[in-house]
């Protein structure tokens, strides 16, 4: 066998070995790339599920103990005849008084 007919097939194989090489590099820069992205974004949910907790725990640790609740309503005489006034229902009466007078067209005056 002549070795003339082989001449540049070196070349060749060192090309396509640098091509490989490349392909290679490439696709482990983009790997890396990928697994800072996703450890980032790992990182920003993580911090945000704890913000999130600890916004629930202050919130739940302020109602136990420095909420103060709203007085009682003063409501009118003719909205809360006076057998219901002194009953916790006497604003849920008033509302459906007032929606049944507004609804009947009938003008609402109220003193307190």
């Amino acid at each position: 066998m002549k070795r003339s007919n082989e001449k540049g097939t070196a070349m060749l194989f060192a090309i396509i070995l640098v091509l490989v090489l490349s392909v290679m590099a490439a696709s482990m820069m983009f790997l890396s790339q990928s697994e800072t992205w996703s450890s980032m974004n790992y990182r920003l949910m993580t911090q945000a599920r704890y913000g999130a907790e600890a916004g629930i725990h202050m919130t739940a640790n302020f109602l136990l103990n420095n909420y103060a609740p709203p007085a009682p309503l003063r409501v009118c005489r003719l909205l809360c005849p006076p057998a219901i006034t002194s009953s916790f229902l006497c604003p849920l009466a008033a509302v459906a008084a007032l929606a049944s007078r507004t609804a009947q067209g009938t003008p609402l005056s109220c003193h307190l």
